[in-house]
C-alpha cells in the first residue's frame, strides 16, 4: 500500500503524513518497535530475526532490529534520574546490598566485557547452617536497580558510585557487596563502598573448590565429588580458615608427580 510522502524543500523537511497519526518512526510502528526490543533483549539481532517472523508476523533484519533496542536504550538513560527509583529503593525494606559481575558480550568492536551492578532491599531470612547454606531460596528484594555497561572497570566503578549516590547509599558501612571474588570487583568494592562488608557468593565460591578437587583426585571420580562436597561445608563451617585447612589435607594426599592419583592409604 502505497503512502502519500509531503516535502517542504525550501526548509529541507518531509514526512509521511499519517505516520505521526500512526505512531510510526522511521520504518516501525511504536507496537512494532516494542515487539523488535523484546526480541532483541532475548538474544542476538540476528537470532531474533525467526522470532519475529513466527511470532509477529514481522520480517526485520538485524539492522533494523538493532535500532529501535538501540534508540529505547538511550531514551532510558536519558531518563534515568527522573524515574522514581531512588524514593522506592529509600522507601524498601532490607538491608541494603550490591551484587556484581560481568560477561562477555559480542558488540561491533568485538568481545568485550558487559558489566552490571544490582543495588537490592532484601530482608533477612532465618539463618542457615552450613549444611542447608546455599541450598534455599533467599528472601525476594524489595527494590532491585540495576547498571550496566561494556566499558572498563574503572569507568564502571565511577557509575557504581553515582548509582549508590543517587539511591542515598551514601554509609558503606551499612552496605553488603556480593562478588566472585575477581580483582576487579573487590578494587571497585573498596574505592567505591571503603568499609563495606564484602562477601563471596557461595555458587562461586564452591566452583572454584569443584575445580580444585577434580584437579587433585581426578576428573568426574567419586573421590573428586566428596572432597568438593567436603570442601564446600569447611568453606560454610569456617571461611577462610576451614578452606585453608582443607587445601592443606588435599594436598597432602595427591601423589608425588601431581597425577591426581590418591597416596597408599588414601
Amino acid at each position: 500500500m502505497g503512502r502519500t510522502y509531503f516535502t517542504r524543500p525550501a526548509r529541507g523537511q518531509g514526512a509521511f503524513g499519517g505516520d505521526r497519526l500512526r505512531g510510526i518512526d522511521g520504518y516501525l510502528t511504536a507496537a512494532a518497535g516494542r515487539t523488535a526490543c523484546l526480541a532483541g533483549l532475548k538474544q542476538s539481532f540476528a537470532q531474533a530475526q525467526r522470532p519475529l517472523a513466527e511470532l509477529a508476523g514481522r520480517d526485520l533484519d538485524d539492522e533494523t532490529a538493532r535500532r529501535p533496542c538501540q534508540a529505547t536504550a538511550a531514551r532510558a538513560a536519558a531518563g534515568r534520574d527522573e524515574r522514581a527509583t531512588a524514593q522506592a529503593f529509600a522507601a524498601a525494606a532490607g538491608d541494603p546490598e550490591v551484587q556484581t559481575d560481568a560477561g562477555k558480550a559480542n558488540t561491533l568492536d568485538g568481545r568485550r566485557d558487559v558489566k552490571v551492578a544490582v543495588s537490592a532491599g532484601r530482608p533477612r531470612g532465618a539463618p542457615a547452617g552450613a549444611a542447608d547454606g546455599g541450598r534455599r531460596d533467599l528472601p525476594a528484594p524489595t527494590a532491585r536497580p540495576v547498571v550496566a555497561a561494556a566499558e572498563e572497570a574503572a569507568a564502571f566503578g565511577g557509575r557504581c558510585g553515582a548509582e549508590a549516590r543517587r539511591l542515598g547509599l551514601t554509609e558503606p558501612g551499612l552496605l553488603n557487596v556480593l562478588g566472585d571474588g575477581a580483582d576487579w570487583i573487590r578494587r571497585l568494592s573498596r574505592q567505591q563502598f571503603p568499609g563495606a562488608a564484602e562477601a563471596l557468593d557461595i555458587y562461586h565460591g564452591a566452583e572454584h573448590l569443584a575445580e580444585g578437587a577434580r584437579r587433585a583426585r581426578g576428573e568426574g571420580t567419586d573421590r573428586a565429588r566428596a572432597q568438593a562436597e567436603r570442601g564446600r561445608a569447611r568453606l560454610l563451617e569456617d571461611g577462610y580458615a576451614g578452606v585453608t585447612e582443607w587445601v592443606g589435607q588435599l594436598g597432602g594426599q595427591i601423589a608425588e608427580g601431581g597425577d591426581g592419583g590418591p597416596r597408599a592409604g588414601c
